[in-house]
C-alpha cells in the first residue's frame, strides 16, 4: 500500500441510480471502509429517492441530493458546478454509466479534476461519439469489477492503461452474525419444512428471471417440497408475476420484492441461483457463499471468477431452463456434495473482503495525485 499522503485527497462521488442496487452497496462501503493510512475526505452527490443519500449522513458523509432526469440533463451542471465549487473535490468518481456523462462534462470545464469511472456491467460499450468521449477521453481511470469486464472494455478499444480491475467486496459482519430468523415463517408464506432456493437480484431483463421461472416449474414438478424465493426489485415484477400466476407457481415462486433481511433469508435457504445473461461479477454471489450455500450460476461476465464449477458451485450455460432445474436437482439430491461446495464458497470469500476493495479504490485515488 502506497505510502501516507502529504495532504488530503477530496473524492466526489456521484450516483444517479433511483435505487438500491449492489453497486450503491459497493459506493456505502467505500464510504464507510477509509483506511488510516489515507488522508482520505469523501462527499457524495445523488438522487433524492437514494436510501444511499441518508445512509451516507448516518456516517456523517456530506451528502447532496440532486435529482437527475436522463443521462444529458445539463441543467442539472449548474447544481453540480455550485457544490464542486464549495467541496473543491481531486478527484470524482463515477458509479454508473448516467454518473459518468456528468462526470465526463464536469472535467470538460475544470480540466485538473481527475476522473474515476466503475464500470459494473459486462455490456459492449457504445460505438458513437458520445460513449468515445464518455470512456477514451473523458475518464483518467475506469474500474472494472472483473476481468470479464476488463477483457470487454478492451475488445472496445479502451486504452488497457486506463483499466484497473478491482473486484467487489461484502462486508463479513452482516453475515457472520445472523440471527435465527425465525419471523421469516410468519412473514412469508413459507414453512420450515419447505426447501428453500433463494435469487436475490434486481428484476431487470439481464437477471433473467424468466428463465428461473421456468426452471422452477421443472423443479417443483420433480419435488413439490421446494419453493422459490426471488428477492428484489425493478421493472419486471409485474411481468414476473403475471408469469408465475400464468404457469400456475403461486405457491412455489414468491416475489418478495425489496428486503434489508438479505442474510436471514439466505441462512433459511439451501442453494442460491443466479439466472443472469449478463453480469459483470455478482456480489449476491459472495454474500450466498459467505452464508455457506451452494450456487448454481449461469457462465457469463464475472461469475466464473468466483464461482468454480464443481468446487464451489454449478455453471450452466444462460437461456437454459433445463439445465438449470437439472443443476439445482443435482444438488438436491447430493446434500453432502452440496455441503461441501458450501464450505469451498465460504473459503473463497475471505480474498473479498469490502476493506480489501476500499483500499484497492483508495490506491487508485492516490496514485491520480501523485503519480510516480
Amino acid at each position: 500500500m502506497g505510502t501516507k499522503s502529504s495532504k488530503v485527497i477530496r473524492v466526489l462521488h456521484l450516483s444517479t441510480a433511483h435505487s438500491w442496487r449492489g453497486g450503491e452497496n459497493q459506493i456505502y462501503n467505500l464510504l464507510r471502509s477509509s483506511p488510516a493510512h489515507f488522508e482520505l475526505c469523501q462527499s457524495l452527490i445523488c438522487h433524492p429517492h437514494n436510501p444511499l443519500l441518508a445512509k451516507a449522513r448516518t456516517l456523517n458523509i456530506p451528502a447532496f441530493p440532486v435529482n437527475f432526469h436522463g443521462e444529458w440533463d445539463i441543467l442539472k451542471l449548474f447544481p453540480l458546478f455550485n457544490l464542486l465549487n464549495k467541496l473543491k473535490p481531486h478527484i470524482i468518481h463515477s458509479h454508473d454509466s448516467h454518473a459518468l456523462s456528468f462526470g465526463c462534462l464536469l472535467k470538460m470545464f475544470m480540466p485538473s479534476l481527475k476522473h474515476v469511472t466503475s464500470r459494473r456491467v459486462d455490456f459492449h460499450t457504445h460505438k458513437n461519439p458520445p460513449s468515445f468521449f464518455k470512456y477514451h477521453i473523458g475518464s483518467d481511470v475506469i474500474i472494472a469489477i472483473s476481468e470479464g469486464i476488463r477483457e470487454v472494455l478492451l475488445e472496445n478499444g479502451i486504452n488497457p492503461r486506463k483499466i484497473v480491475t478491482i473486484r467487489s467486496g461484502i462486508h463479513f459482519e452482516s453475515f457472520d452474525e445472523v440471527g435465527p430468523g425465525d419471523y421469516l415463517y410468519t412473514d412469508l408464506p413459507i414453512s420450515r419444512e419447505d426447501i428453500l432456493v433463494i435469487n436475490v437480484a434486481s428484476l431487470a431483463p439481464h437477471k433473467a428471471q424468466n428463465i428461473l421461472i421456468e426452471a422452477a416449474s421443472l423443479v417443483t414438478r420433480a419435488n413439490p417440497r421446494v419453493k422459490f424465493l426471488i428477492v428484489g426489485d425493478g421493472p419486471l415484477y409485474s411481468k414476473l408475476k403475471d408469469q408465475i400466476i400464468r404457469t400456475g407457481l403461486t405457491k412455489k415462486v414468491i416475489l418478495t420484492g425489496f428486503r434489508k433481511d438479505i442474510p436471514e433469508l439466505l441462512k433459511a435457504s439451501k442453494i442460491f441461483v443466479l439466472s443472469s445473461y449478463l453480469e459483470g461479477l455478482g456480489t449476491s454471489l459472495l454474500e450466498a457463499m459467505r452464508m455457506k450455500l451452494p450456487i448454481v450460476a449461469t457462465r457469463v461476465g464475472g461469475i466464473p471468477e468466483i464461482v468454480r464449477h464443481s468446487v464451489n458451485g454449478l455453471l450452466i450455460p444462460p437461456y437454459d431452463p433445463a439445465a438449470l432445474a437439472n443443476a439445482i436437482l443435482n444438488l438436491l439430491s447430493n446434500p453432502e456434495k452440496a455441503r461441501q461446495m458450501g464450505e469451498e464458497g465460504f473459503q473463497i470469500t475471505n480474498a473479498h473482503s469490502a476493506k480489501n476493495t476500499a483500499e484497492k479504490n483508495y490506491q487508485v485515488y492516490y496514485n491520480l495525485c501523485h503519480p510516480a
